[in-house]
Order: C-alpha cells, then sequence, then structure tokens
C-alpha cells in the first residue's frame, strides 16, 4: 500500500506542477493579449485621427478648388485695371512734360494714380499667393503604414 501511496503522491505533484506551468502560461498570454489589445487601439486611434485630417485637408482643397475661377476672374480684373492706370499713368505723364510739367492738380492726379497702382499690385501678388496655393497638392502625412503597422515598422506581435 505504501507503493501506491507513493505512485498516487508522485502523480499527483507532477499534476500541480503542470497545472501551475499551465496557469503561468495562461497569465503570460492573458498580458500579451492586453499588451497587444492597447497597442491596437493605439493603431486605430491614429488612424482615426490621420482620416480626420486627411477629411479636413480634402474639404479645403475643394474649398480652395471651388474658389480657383473667383480668384483668377479677380486677377484678370485687377490685371486690366493695373493696364488702364499704368496707361492713364503715362498718358498723364507725357502731358505733364508736354505742357511743361506745369499744373499741380495734375501732378496730384499723376500721385493719386501711382498710389492707386501700387495697391493694385498689392491686390494683385496676393490673388496670385491664393491662387498658387489652391494649385499646390496637400502634403501627405501618415502615422499608420498600408498594411496595418505602425509607421514605426515594428510588426505586430502574434
Amino acid at each position: 500500500m505504501a507503493w501506491i501511496a507513493a505512485s498516487a503522491s508522485s502523480l499527483a505533484a507532477k499534476q500541480r506542477g503542470r497545472l501551475e506551468k499551465k496557469q503561468k502560461e495562461r497569465e503570460e498570454l492573458a498580458a500579451r493579449i492586453f499588451s497587444d489589445g492597447m497597442e491596437l487601439d493605439q493603431v486605430r486611434t491614429a488612424f482615426e485621427q490621420e482620416r480626420q485630417q486627411r477629411q479636413q485637408l480634402e474639404t479645403k482643397l475643394q474649398e480652395m478648388t471651388a474658389n480657383q475661377p473667383d480668384l483668377e476672374k479677380q486677377a484678370a480684373e485687377q490685371g486690366r485695371r493695373e493696364s488702364d492706370l499704368v496707361e492713364q499713368l503715362a498718358a498723364a505723364k507725357s502731358r505733364g512734360r508736354a505742357n511743361g510739367g506745369g499744373l499741380p492738380g495734375r501732378n496730384h492726379r499723376s500721385s493719386r494714380f501711382e498710389e492707386e497702382l501700387i495697391g493694385l499690385r498689392q491686390l494683385r501678388d496676393e490673388l496670385s499667393d491664393q491662387m498658387a496655393m489652391a494649385q499646390q497638392p496637400p502634403p501627405k502625412t501618415s502615422n499608420v503604414a498600408t498594411d496595418g503597422r505602425p509607421a514605426s515598422g515594428k510588426p505586430p506581435r502574434n
């Protein structure tokens, strides 16, 4: 009977050892699953933020593209006004030279044309800058690789 008791005790010890090993493996797997779940949540959050940013950039691009014809019309009109003022200024200067440079009212008018011309040129430059910005493609930003991995290049844990 002692032999059976010793054998049963040995078998019970082996079973306890196996059970402890399995419990440890289960705890390690649970910790790994929790860690991977946290990482997955971070990747999902980064992906959502990037999606929202892309959507905002696309909306802004659509607005800028929609405004481009108006900006082009304004720039063309400013160009026509500028040309007219340059012609008027040149004519006023040549009349002033032909008249001996003499009339104070004409000098005032010439100065006014020059000021208006400067203002129109500044406005033209601003419109040109806006048109240039509207024609630029949006910058590409990415926090997540296309295969679902973080941009850090680390492969997902298995």
